[in-house]
């Protein structure tokens, strides 16, 4: 797979994937840099996205890098908003549950404050 032309500005999904933390410490650590300039993690604000420059995260890393595509006409990998969730079964309708009304002949305990 080869790369084409690099992003300038990576996603935080990406700068995570990059780093090797995860997707929320990654956030967490974009939001205090952005809005409060703390800490050595390089994040702007772009309007509400928050966006990490590849040369400031190059720096931080020591080297070059390259974000990779799953297909050869993006430059970009898809974040996790991309894939699928396979918990989240939308193909059909939830089932319900049907109660039985059958006598069981159990008798229910008086509570104390009823009687």
């Amino acid at each position: 797979m080869t790369a084409k032309r690099q992003p300038d500005f990576l996603t935080v999904e990406q700068a995570a994937e990059v780093i090797g933390f995860g997707r929320t410490k990654t956030y967490a650590l974009a939001r205090r840099a952005a809005d409060f300039g703390e800490g050595p993690f390089p994040a702007i604000r772009l309007g509400k996205q928050l966006r990490i420059p590849r040369h400031k995260l190059e720096a931080l890393s020591g080297g070059p890098i390259t974000i990779y595509a799953e297909d050869d006409d993006s430059t970009v990998a898809p974040t996790s908003h991309d894939v699928p969730d396979p918990t989240n079964n939308t193909d059909h309708p939830p089932t319900t549950n049907t109660v039985d009304d059958t006598n069981t002949d159990l008798q229910q305990p008086t509570l104390p404050f009823t009687e």
